[in-house]
């Protein structure tokens, strides 16, 4: 392959994203065009080294094919190579092992936060024209605002688990066992400070304040992109019913205090409903008349307030009965 070919390596984002360019014209591209100018040299130097282009490419695709050569060719290198990736997957596994589900789970909160983000970002960005709307510009830069802190705050948790994970796996080979957890106690209804409280955040728990910045960027997500809504009323309200059902099924339990559970779900699901009506209204520029209708349920406001809900609990899981 050419040399010259490669140079433009840190610019496949910017040529993909500018096929769907909105009026403006502006993209995330074009932001971070100057970080991307900045470390395409380095790119170019790697990629330009005699063999590592041919290697990479080599390397993904003998490991796409691998299932195939070992089910269907019988190829005995591949199987080898198999296990031996499957046995550092398991030891992986083994490593972490009482923490690695929830490192999981925060990565997997990650991604779908840092998706939400950046199509918030996307569509502010679009958006944009000569004469934007002033309130347009408000809401686009909380959701912008939000977005960058629930960001920050999922990938801290996610360091924070791996960090605690590997901490116990070192003194568990040294034969120290970790301080044993504290006797849970039933929770006491929610006060007002308990909304900005940061305390549970910086040991790493999942509380209210993280519920509720999550529920807003799922919402800001939701509106922000393409979406599948209820196809009649009849049936927005089926799914409405069936998910609150299933939520309280599962809190009954699961949860060794759902009294309680059911309160801080309450309050999650008010302020969700309420951010679903503003977001709907003037974020993505639903009639107002529509959003405060039957309609509501057909629109996609009702797949943003799911959404939002459904995330926080995914995100909060048990710790929600931790103080």
């Amino acid at each position: 392959m050419d040399p010259s070919n490669l140079s433009n390596v840190s610019n496949i984002t910017a040529n993909v994203s500018n096929l769907s360019n909105g009026p403006s014209g502006t993209t995330i591209s074009d932001v971070l065009a100057p970080l991307t100018n900045a470390i395409s040299p380095f790119t170019d130097i790697i990629m330009t080294q005699p063999g590592v282009n041919d290697t990479v490419s080599f390397s993904l695709t003998y490991l796409q094919d691998m299932p195939y050569n070992i089910l269907v060719k019988g190829d005995v290198a591949a199987l080898v190579l198999a296990m031996i990736l499957f046995y550092l997957a398991i030891s992986f596994v083994n490593f972490f092992a009482k923490y690695l589900l929830s490192v999981v789970k925060n990565l997997m909160i990650l991604t779908i936060i840092g998706a939400a983000f950046y199509t918030v970002v996307d569509f502010f960005l679009k958006g944009l024209g000569p004469n934007p709307d002033p309130l347009y510009i408000v809401f686009g830069i909380v959701g912008i605002a939000v977005g960058f802190i629930a960001v920050l705050i999922a990938i801290y948790f996610v360091l924070f688990h791996t960090h605690k994970g590997v901490k116990e796996h070192k003194q568990r080979k040294a034969g120290i066992l970790p301080p044993s957890p504290p006797q849970k106690v039933p929770l006491k209804p929610p006060a007002i400070k308990d909304f900005l409280s940061v305390q549970g955040i910086k040991k790493g728990k999942h509380t209210l304040t993280t519920m509720l910045i999550y529920i807003l960027i799922a919402e800001f997500g939701v509106f922000s992109s393409v979406t599948v809504s209820a196809p009649s009323v009849p049936v927005g309200i089926g799914l409405l019913v069936a998910f609150f059902l299933g939520v309280s099924v599962y809190i009954f339990r699961t949860y060794p205090h759902p009294i309680e559970s059911l309160k801080l779900l309450l309050v999650a699901s008010v302020v969700g409903f309420f951010l679903s009506v503003i977001l709907g209204a003037y974020w993505a520029s639903i009639p107002m008349e529509l959003v405060l209708s039957p309609q509501y349920f057909v629109e996609s406001t009702l797949v943003a307030f799911l959404t939002g809900i459904a995330l926080s609990l995914f995100m909060a899981g048990k710790e929600l009965q931790e103080e």
